[in-house]
């Protein structure tokens, strides 16, 4: 009984220090676990606490970035409001004070509204100012699309053709004003409309310009001592008369001065002062007191567009087509010989050399409808002086054919240049 009893102390011992063995093993795995559990929540939590890093410095980034686009965009914004500002106050080439002020208005009322849309969209968010700036770009172009700068810039060209011919011609202080004339007249009222709210303006027409005002002309010998007719359209503004073409010689320049004139009647008495002008020939042709019928045979002799055409004589026929010239001016024969600028002044003659008339106009809205001064006028003129210069009291050109007339009477007819 004592073994037995020894035994099974025994025996509760082992199992006893068996079962701490296996629990202590278990406890060591279990902390393992935990520990390696511990770790990877510990790994988890620096994962989870870069990746919130990372995400916050990626939105600052982010935010910093949008910062710098909007920055961007406001920038072209201004810059934007600017250059459109900038381009509506330029169309005020014509430092006129009525159209600057309007400009100014569209200017204010531009700057204006752009403002109230940038304020309206506000500036936080990258989309909303670009949705600003396209707003504005928008108005910008529509602004500048306005019939009014349509307007101005038309008449900017206009401007331009004037300048330029002006600058590219010789002509006195007196011709630019009259050229001016009408673009002055512009300046005074340059927004007045028509009766369909259209803008009139102004337009620079070359060839009206260079028919009211010819920088050369035609003028004839009436006088062997040199007193030569034209109109007086031709000389009106003149600071200088220049006469070429005497005796063939187109390089040869004489000096004329005006003796008398007509504005009634468009018509200029000429006489050459150079001293080294000489007599002319005896003058062939009669002026003519009478008044022709309709019909009658006639035809001219002049220096049109002599910078195109040259400089040699020009020679149109036709006849008389009427007694009476624009809206019924007695003064005047309608003919159907064509004229051009630089015949003003020109002679008109009968088929048998009378000298029937002096040309001064052409129907601009007509094919082959031109006007000339009867020559009655011309001799009521030359009666008005108190010396008259010696005309031609026989006609030596009878019973001629026109090619044998020309050759007699073009030395007779000259260029007539206004400076």
């Amino acid at each position: 009984m004592k073994i037995s009893k020894t035994f099974f102390t025994l025996l509760i011992f082992f199992q006893f220090i068996s079962l701490n063995i296996v629990y202590g093993q278990t406890f060591l795995e279990e902390l393992e676990r935990l520990n390696k559990e511990a770790k990877e929540n510990s790994d988890r939590l620096k994962e989870q606490n870069r990746h919130d890093e990372y995400m916050y410095q990626l939105k600052l980034a982010q935010r910093q970035k949008e910062l710098l686009a909007i920055k961007e965009v406001k920038k072209e914004i201004n810059e934007l409001k600017e250059s459109t500002i900038s381009k509506i106050l330029s169309y005020n080439s014509f430092d006129n004070t009525i159209i600057g002020n309007k400009l100014n208005e569209i200017a204010n009322d531009y700057r204006t509204k752009s403002d109230n849309t940038f304020k309206r969209y506000g500036e936080k968010r990258f989309v909303d100012i670009s949705e600003a700036r396209d707003k504005i770009y928008s108005y910008s172009m529509e602004t500048l699309r306005d019939k009014i700068f349509t307007f101005l810039s038309s008449m900017e060209y206009e401007k331009e053709k004037m300048n330029n011919f002006i600058t590219s011609n010789i002509l006195t202080q007196k011709q630019i004003e009259r050229i001016k004339k009408d673009y002055n007249e512009f300046l005074i009222e340059p927004f007045k409309t028509d009766e369909q709210g259209n803008y009139i303006g102004f337009s620079f027409n070359v060839n009206k310009i260079v028919s009211i005002l010819p920088s050369s002309a035609t003028a004839f010998a009436i006088s062997s001592d040199g007193y030569l007719v034209t109109n007086y359209h031709v000389v009106e503004d003149a600071d200088s008369i220049i006469i070429k073409g005497i005796n063939g010689d187109f390089i040869k320049e004489y000096l004329a001065d005006i003796i008398i004139l007509d504005k009634s009647n468009d018509l200029a008495l000429l006489k050459i002062k150079d001293n080294s002008f000489k007599q002319i020939e005896k003058i062939p042709f009669l002026i003519s007191p009478s008044i022709s019928d309709v019909g009658e045979n006639i035809f001219v002799l002049g220096y049109p567009l002599t910078n195109t055409m040259g400089k040699e004589i020009k020679l149109t026929n036709g006849i008389i087509s009427s007694k009476s010239g624009f809206e019924g001016n007695i003064t005047l024969y309608q003919i159907s010989a064509p004229v051009q600028p630089g015949n003003s002044g020109g002679p008109l003659f009968d088929s048998k050399g009378n000298l029937i008339g002096i040309i001064n106009a052409k129907h601009s809205g007509a094919e082959n409808v031109s006007y000339a001064i009867k020559s009655i006028y011309l001799i009521n003129l030359i009666g008005s002086l108190e010396k008259s210069p010696s005309l031609s009291l026989k006609n030596t050109l009878k019973a001629k054919s026109l090619t044998q007339l020309v050759k007699k009477l073009e030395k007779f007819v000259y260029i007539v240049e206004v400076r």
